[in-house]
């Protein structure tokens, strides 16, 4: 009986003696295969082409990284990783590849094409514009690009003292080439104070040159006139009888012309735009200078979700001041987007939007939170817009809120 066990006690260690030495002995197989299929180019062509065919785009793209980190580069692979990635909607990361892949042959239509789209898909129209016509073969056939239209109102919580404020502007952008376009714009707006009406016409000139792949310079120059009307009472008549209506005040109108121009540098590379620049804004007889620079971030290589910073300083003969804009923009549906924006200040007569707004009130804004929709619909945009502000008077220290309104729509050609 004893004996018997203890050859069974054997056979049954020599079984797992057999099992481990089968397990070792893969491990070893499956190393030596795969230092037998260290990557040359053959394999990287040959598994490229096949991930390509299959549409396993994620690991195409990991094995892109892999071939192009280890210095296998060149035309086919870089299109395929372009196209991977543009399938997965990450344009921004796919209009690198498919740059890079024009760095080899320049000629090739269908890299051409891809690259069109992904510019497009990415937001960066102008780039898109540039190689439109070698790419799809569409020529210019409108001279305008887009019309643009938005109105709205600000409502103050202090009636009495400080009214609403009217706006108004109209504007349209026109292409003289594939390099080079301009907006023209016109705004007026119009708010009531105590005794005053403030009133401002705005004319804006904005161009943008296309500099290089990614880059470009825009200038641009803002003419306004600005009308302070002043209601002085008139004093009553000697013999005014009780009861009878005051005479109408006198007013007294003043008019000053003030100007804004500058220009930024526009960058585009991986996944971020940056901008910055330089304005002088002569406001009153005074030069005040403003520098904003900003960020727009595309974390998913897409307008997903798009990130964005802005940072503005702003200098007089006096001191510098500064004010920060953070926010956010999201797509929520396909032809659908809402944005929020915060931005913190304290400070008067600044420039927005590369000089689309003007701010030529004394009154300090302390504060912004904005929430915007944003509706597509063919040749259609549908803006709407709605923002708190917090202001505080320059002359009496009174602090009041604006819940503003705006209304946008834009055709484009």
């Amino acid at each position: 009986m004893i004996r018997f066990f203890l050859h069974r006690l054997f056979r049954q260690k020599h079984s797992f003696l057999k099992a481990w030495m089968f397990v070792v002995l893969n491990i070893f197989c499956m190393t030596v295969s795969h230092a037998q299929e260290e990557l040359n180019s053959s394999v990287v062509e040959k598994k490229s082409f096949e991930l390509f065919s299959a549409g396993k785009w994620d690991e195409l793209v990991s094995f892109s990284k892999e071939a192009i980190g280890k210095g296998y580069d060149y035309f086919y692979l870089r299109y395929r990783y372009g196209y991977a990635l543009y399938s997965l909607q990450r344009y921004r990361q796919a209009t690198m590849q498919f740059q890079h892949a024009s760095h080899f042959n320049s000629t090739d239509s269908l890299n051409r094409v891809m690259l069109y789209y992904s510019y497009s898909q990415s937001e960066r129209f102008t780039d898109a514009t540039l190689i439109e016509a070698v790419a799809t073969g569409k020529q210019v056939s409108s001279p305008l690009d887009f019309l643009y239209a938005e109105t709205g109102e600000k409502i103050s919580d202090t009636p009495d003292s400080i009214g609403n404020m009217f706006f108004f502007h109209f504007g349209l952008q026109s292409r003289f080439s594939r390099r080079i376009s301009l907006y023209g714009g016109y705004s007026y707006s119009s708010q009531d104070f105590f005794r005053d009406t403030i009133s401002q016409n705005q004319l804006l000139l904005k161009g943008e040159i296309k500099l290089a792949r990614g880059i470009s310079f825009v200038p641009v120059f803002s003419l306004l006139s600005v009308t302070l009307t002043t209601a002085i009472p008139r004093p009553p008549p000697p013999m005014m009888p009780p009861g009878a209506k005051p005479p109408p005040p006198i007013p007294v109108i003043n008019t000053t012309s003030n100007y804004v121009t500058g220009a930024n540098a526009r960058v585009s590379f991986g996944i971020l735009d940056v901008k910055a620049g330089g304005y002088v804004l002569r406001f009153d007889g005074k030069n005040n200078l403003q520098f904003p620079v900003s960020v727009n971030a595309y974390p998913f290589g897409n307008d997903r979700l798009v990130c964005f910073s802005e940072m503005n300083m702003l200098h007089d003969s006096l001191k510098t001041n500064s004010f920060f804009k953070e926010g956010i923009r999201v797509r929520a549906m396909k032809d659908f987007w809402i944005s929020a924006e915060y931005m913190k200040s304290n400070l008067a007569n600044f420039l927005e939007s590369e000089g689309y707004s003007i701010d030529n009130s004394q009154n300090i804004l302390n504060g912004r939170l904005q929430v915007s929709g944003i509706v597509h619909v063919n040749h259609w945009n549908l803006y709407l817009t709605y923002q708190h502000e917090k202001r505080t008077t320059f002359h009496f220290n009174q602090s009041y809120s604006l819940n503003n309104f705006f209304l946008g729509l834009k055709f484009s050609f």
